[in-house]
């Protein structure tokens, strides 16, 4: 899967290690990881400095508001890697939502809401976009 990524994204498969190292490490399952690695592609090719227009920065495109509520309640605050923060958010997100359109909504929308946002999820053409990616991503990658 790894040298899938690095050849779609044009990154050195170094850069993936270590990021997946750091997702595994930050508690994510190899699942997780593999969903995260494609995640952080699309969101910012793997580019460390990567800053949005929005705002939202690093590998993960993370806004910093979110970073804060995400990481504040880990034993880690306030010195989380984003790897740390967005390895809680997913496989929190995993036990809310099932279906992968749903985490990239949930995503996309800078993990806000409430229990019932479930109900509330509205697919905008950002996360349309992001979903049809990881889609592709995933499915080219892990049928290898």
């Amino acid at each position: 899967m790894l040298e899938c990524l690095a050849a779609l994204f044009k990154v050195p498969l170094a850069t993936l290690l270590s990021v997946q190292l750091a997702l595994l490490n930050a508690g994510s399952t190899q699942k997780e990881a593999q969903d995260l690695l494609i995640l952080a592609g699309i969101e910012s090719g793997y580019n460390p400095r990567a800053v949005s227009s929005a705002g939202a920065t690093g590998i993960f495109q993370l806004m910093p508001e979110t970073y804060i509520n995400l990481s504040k309640d880990m034993t880690c605050w306030p010195l989380c890697s984003d790897a740390a923060v967005v390895s809680v958010f997913w496989k929190n997100t995993g036990k809310r939502f099932s279906m992968d359109v749903e985490k990239i909504v949930y995503y996309n929308s800078g993990f806000r809401g409430t229990d019932s946002l479930k109900d509330r999820l509205t697919v905008n053409a950002e996360s349309a976009l992001h979903f049809t990616r990881f889609s592709y991503v995933k499915e080219k990658c892990t049928s290898l």
